[in-house]
């Protein structure tokens, strides 16, 4: 099973509203609420709805966000010019990021009237048909991979270039062994990628290749376990890379992911503490960010 990660959690925030006294004066209220109380983030929100009471239908707009539970007149009372156009000041909870799926609109609309417009890359990563049957069976593979080094208690990362089906790197956790509190098997195994381009910069670490090709770690360099010069990897560290990692990478882990330009990223277990890819944090999705990448957690048909 593949749970995408996207950024789009749905959760509420707390906003003031009022009813406009006349409806012929919608159009000066939301004149002065765009100039004094802009939505800003919350601009996915219709500023105005008709709620069916006993007298007819109000129109209740959008005053501003808040803290508070109850919001009364005295807190616009010197805000003259809009005050006299509204009545009946109170609070509710509206949706605080915009629905991109379907599911989220049908929620977000039991609150407040939102705009929709749907994402269709979001719908296509949260489908049942994401990945076909062969692809699934070698996700699994590859995360079994990973899960090996967990019967040792080290979780371990696995980098995978996806177009030739080839196994880059594996890689442990090493702060034990090196007393680092930073290497982190994903740190690690984004090392072995730099180093198989010529780089590489954790020099306590000695790695050597596997029978099959891979870097893997050694604890005791052997002499003529040396980087062969055929298979230094063109390119731009893990561009175009998938990561299959135990544990849901950290804050630092996934910021070292972003900078070294991972595809996707699959994990199992979720990282309570400071996970940095959908438990705490959704780094992958920051807007403000020159890099985005897909992140799935999986479960294996057999756990």
């Amino acid at each position: 099973m593949f749970l995408a990660m996207y950024r789009y959690f749905f959760y509420l925030v707390l906003v003031c509203y009022a009813v406009i006294k006349s409806k012929s004066e919608a159009k000066e209220v939301l004149g002065l609420l765009k100039d004094k109380h802009p939505l800003g983030s919350l601009c996915h929100l219709k500023r105005i709805r008709s709620k069916k009471t006993e007298d007819g239908n109000d129109l209740q707009v959008i005053v501003s966000r808040t803290e508070k539970e109850t919001y009364l007149e005295d807190v616009f009372r010197d805000d003259s010019d809009l005050v006299k156009y509204l009545t009946d000041f109170d609070t509710t909870y509206v949706a605080a990021s915009q629905p991109f799926t379907r599911k989220q609109f049908t929620q977000a609309s039991k609150y407040w009237p939102t705009s929709f417009h749907e994402d269709k890359k979001i719908k296509y990563l949260t489908s049942n048909h994401l990945f076909t049957k062969e692809e699934k069976v070698k996700h699994d593979a590859y995360m079994s991979m990973v899960d090996e080094t967990m019967e040792n208690g080290k979780p371990g990362t696995i980098i995978v270039d996806p177009k030739f089906d080839k196994i880059i790197c594996l890689a442990h956790d090493c702060t034990l062994l090196q007393g680092d509190p930073l290497l982190h098997s994903v740190m690690v195994a984004i090392d072995m990628v730099a180093f198989n381009q010529g780089g590489g910069a954790l020099m306590n670490l000695k790695y050597m290749f596997h029978d099959d090709k891979y870097l893997m770690l050694v604890e005791d360099f052997k002499e003529g376990a040396v980087l062969d010069e055929e298979l230094n990897e063109p390119g731009y560290l893990c561009t175009g890379y998938d990561v299959y990692t135990t544990m849901e990478p950290c804050i630092m882990c996934s910021m070292a992911l972003l900078h070294s330009r991972v595809q996707r990223v699959f994990y199992k277990h979720k990282n309570r503490s400071n996970g940095g890819l959908g438990t705490k944090y959704e780094i992958h999705c920051e807007t403000g960010l020159n890099h985005h990448f897909d992140v799935f957690q999986m479960k294996l048909e057999n756990t």
